[in-house]
């Protein structure tokens, strides 16, 4: 049972203090409101990973904190191999909420299980030969059942906080293609030969499978292969 001398916080930082730092994590307590607060499982350095786990407490303003208020929030990440091209795509694809089983001694131990279960996840820093936008890592499926030798790329020359990152791929004619869009970003566009052809918003997967399907087909020579709306045509 626990301490009525002590507050929760401090309870929950005690007891996963072992967990925590072989997994190189610290508590991070925050009010996100008056009413709510919100203890995260942060890396010790900043381009450390993170555990998806948070604990919610609602109805907080003017009350200790207590099990009673509590629930965790889950972010439930996958790994992607991207093919061949050595590259890998994280994607966070739910959010799960999960009541807090028991009370006391209980509810911290269970806490510890769900905590090392759910292992760790890119913050800040996904590493090297992952992309950084799930979006595209989304694409490259639809894309490489086409161009299965399809290449992919990041550049930066731009102060902008995500990369640019593009597929690059060959045609039946030898023509190189680049299709490229980063991460926050509605525009995407598309470049044969390193002439620029069309653009569209990269969140309209069937316009982008449209658009691979053209590529992918022998176009007579002189023939514009993209057809369908640009960026900006939609209503």
């Amino acid at each position: 049972m626990a301490n009525a001398g002590r507050n929760l916080e401090t309870e929950i930082a005690e007891h996963l203090a072992p967990v925590l730092a072989d997994m190189d994590l610290e508590i991070a307590f925050t009010r996100e409101s008056k009413t709510r607060a919100v203890i995260d499982f942060a890396p010790l350095e900043k381009d450390g990973w993170l555990s998806p786990v948070k604990i919610i407490f609602d109805e907080v303003q003017g009350r200790e904190l207590a099990w009673d208020q509590a629930h965790l929030r889950i972010n439930n990440w996958g790994c992607r191999k991207l093919g061949e091209t050595g590259w890998v795509s994280w994607k966070c694809f739910h959010t799960a909420r999960h009541e807090i089983k028991g009370e006391g001694q209980q509810a911290l131990d269970w806490l510890k299980f769900v905590i090392e279960y759910n292992g760790l996840v890119p913050g800040k820093s996904l590493g090297p030969k992952c992309v950084v936008n799930s979006n595209f890592g989304d694409l490259y499926f639809r894309a490489a059942m086409l161009f299965p030798e399809l290449e992919i790329k990041q550049s930066n020359v731009t102060k902008s906080p995500h990369p640019f990152e593009y597929f690059v791929l060959k045609d039946s004619r030898d023509r190189e293609i680049q299709i490229g869009m980063r991460k926050g970003e509605q525009r995407a566009t598309v470049y044969i030969n390193g002439a620029f052809q069309t653009e569209f918003c990269q969140w309209e997967h069937d316009r982008f499978n449209e658009i691979v399907r053209d590529l992918s087909k022998v176009q007579p020579r002189g023939q514009a292969p993209l057809r369908g709306r640009a960026f900006g045509q939609w209503p």
